[in-house]
């Protein structure tokens, strides 16, 4: 047990970010202060000629990487060394059979966010639309589980997506948005948010800045709480520990948007507003 901790405490950890951002660092620090061993923390500044500068660097164990273009560039470049990654939504489509790769990802589960939902609302059916399976992988077992009514549709055109939204407000009386690829632009999610904020739609996003934006709710990562489950991934695999290959977020940080509240009409009990990670 000495000698593994010992390994640890003298394993050094390169850590690339992409670029430096406060959501970024953040993350970084929940690993850093939760990480015994040495690490250097590289940012590549947007660049694949920098973050090739980091990678052919000899004195170290492992790789962390930050954000998902760090991981993308990383698997152009085939990389044999041990390689986990955070801050990452849906790495389970980025990457297909990289043994060496492991990390956490910045999806909550839907366990975890029906469960934050049915504190809020216990009767209301949920539309979902997503343009990747992976995404909604396990929803419907979640839902069975805390016995939530869903309804699911696949989107594979960003053109259709006012039409889908259209069809879940008829149907459905919350809108559950995922971190799917199709909404990877700010331009699409601001016309979600818009049309939401239009059509008197309760949206639940996966970000601070869209319910600040005008959604109604928001279930976020804690950006910090992934990089600390980097760290402890790092820490096991380095011990020789079993891990698996992709850990999803086991808690989500509510915001909630006062205004869009009140035009929908939604009065939240005094614990709810106390559970909240922020409101706007």
């Amino acid at each position: 047990m000495k000698q593994i901790l010992l390994f640890i405490l003298f394993s050094k950890v390169l850590i690339i970010k992409w670029k430096d951002t406060e959501f970024y660092n953040e993350a970084i620090r929940g690993f850093i202060e939760n990480y015994e061993g040495v690490y250097e923390v590289y940012d590549s500044k947007e660049s694949k000629e920098e973050f090739l500068k980091a990678i052919n660097k000899k004195d170290y164990e492992i790789i962390a990487l930050v954000g998902e273009k760090s991981l993308k560039t990383a698997l152009d470049l085939d990389i044999d060394k041990p390689i986990i990654f955070f801050m990452v939504y849906n790495p389970k489509i980025i990457i297909k059979d990289k043994e060496n790769i492991k990390g956490v990802s910045l999806n909550i589960s839907y366990d975890v966010q029906f469960q934050k939902i049915k504190e809020i609302f216990h009767d209301k059916k949920i539309g979902i639309f997503y343009s990747e399976d992976k995404v909604v992988e396990g929803v419907e077992e979640a839902a069975s589980k805390h016995g939530i009514s869903i309804k699911l549709i696949k989107v594979q055109k960003k053109e259709k997506i006012i039409d889908v939204l259209i069809e879940l407000k008829r149907e459905t009386q919350i809108i559950l948005v995922p971190p799917d690829p199709i909404l990877s632009s700010p331009e699409i999610m601001s016309m979600i948010v818009s049309f939401g904020i239009e059509n008197k739609i309760c949206l639940f996003v996966p970000s601070d800045k869209l319910v600040k934006a005008g959604a109604a709710f928001g279930l976020v990562p804690d950006y910090y709480e992934n990089g600390k489950i980097a760290a402890n991934l790092v820490k096991d695999i380095l011990a020789g520990k079993k891990t698996k290959s992709f850990y999803e977020m086991p808690n989500a940080k509510l915001y909630i948007n006062s205004n869009t509240l009140k035009e929908l009409k939604i009065n939240l009990p005094q614990e709810i507003l106390k559970k909240a990670s922020g409101a706007f």
